[in-house]
């Protein structure tokens, strides 16, 4: 098996171990994953420090994860894959929103936003949920109008994924607001 497809197997089963709250056995393969990278492997850099971001944001240590946020959105940016810049992009939003930083999380949303309406391959999936975060930051910063524009895009975009429960939580939203 050679290096690279080693550090995706090894990335594959990170992931599986976080999902599963094996923090510990998760952090052990990312560490083994990066001692296998080059330093130009920018993607796999990129994607080993966005679940290290994600397994501190799942214990809540948003300080520590916004500094590996970061360094994922410096890699992915490297690479030039817009849907990982914009990916990443929205995570450090979505930190940056639990660190009360609201209008540092309202320019990479929209940053997020529009490098995912600008390449073709994004998935309304993909929007639906940068737009989801976009709006509960917008409600949060009372913009309401600007929240219900929002919502009523990612009820149409989760439809189109076939997400019944992004539908509901967006009609719920926008019935708040009458």
């Amino acid at each position: 098996m050679n290096s690279t497809n080693d550090i995706h197997t090894l990335l594959n089963k990170a992931w599986s171990k976080r999902n599963s709250e094996d923090f510990i056995a998760a952090k052990k393969l990312l560490d083994t994953a990066i001692k296998k990278c080059d330093k130009i492997d920018f993607e796999s850099l990129g994607q080993i420090n966005h679940i290290y971001m994600q397994i501190a944001f799942d214990q809540q240590l948003y300080e520590q994860a916004l500094r590996y946020s970061k360094a994922s959105v410096d890699y992915h940016v490297k690479t030039k894959n817009q849907a990982k810049i914009a990916h990443s992009i929205r995570h450090l939003a979505d930190i940056q929103v639990q660190l009360g930083q609201l209008d540092e999380a309202e320019s990479n949303y929209a940053k997020s936003i529009n490098l995912y309406r600008q390449e073709p391959s994004t998935s309304s999936l993909s929007l639906a949920n940068a737009l989801r975060s976009f709006a509960i930051l917008l409600e949060k910063k009372g913009e309401i109008s600007a929240a219900i524009d929002t919502w009523e895009e990612t009820k149409v975009l989760y439809q189109q994924s076939g997400i019944g429960e992004g539908v509901q939580e967006a009609e719920a939203k926008l019935n708040s607001f009458k």
